[in-house]
């Protein structure tokens, strides 16, 4: 069976993905070359998702966070993006996630992390549900802004609105 640290993983791309649409949607209406931006933020968005309180959507759905070796608590950001900087040599990263034979990847090793299974508690919960808020509310902001861009450029508005 499939490691939680892997579907997690699997859960935040897919989230950093569709995160990026909106966007790619406004980049594109203005016409913006936006190839570069897209792929640098969804980067920014792989290597920063464990930054608030040690967990991404994805280890929060799957009731995992990440731990300090030295400390016990949550890493600082910091070390949260150092730890997931490695992404970035690929399918060797990937393996410690997939086996989950205590295999330890190579960011946990630099940074001397290691995941583990938890129990939310009841304030955790309710910012996650905060947090999922604003993010809905971004995605409407940008969707009002396609639509009002889309809608100017017919009616011949678009540099007066957009300019």
């Amino acid at each position: 069976m499939l490691d939680k640290r892997f579907i997690a993983f699997v859960l935040d791309f897919f989230i950093s993905i569709f995160a990026i649409f909106p966007v790619a949607f406004v980049l594109f209406a203005v016409d913006i070359n936006y190839d570069s931006i897209i792929l640098s933020l969804m980067w920014c968005g792989l290597f920063c998702k464990d930054c608030l309180f040690g967990r991404s959507i994805g280890k929060y759905v799957m009731k995992l966070y990440i731990v300090d070796d030295n400390t016990g608590n949550t890493p600082s950001p910091f070390k949260c993006i150092i730890r997931n900087l490695t992404y970035i040599i690929g399918i060797f990263d990937f393996i410690p996630m997939v086996l989950d034979k205590g295999i330890v990847r190579l960011g946990e090793y630099m940074t001397k992390t290691h995941v583990v299974t938890t129990v939310l508690k009841r304030k955790e919960k309710e910012i996650m549900k905060r947090l999922v808020t604003i993010l809905l509310f971004y995605l409407i902001v940008i969707l009002i802004n396609i639509m009002l861009a889309k809608l100017s450029s017919q009616l011949g508005l678009f540099g007066l609105l957009y300019q």
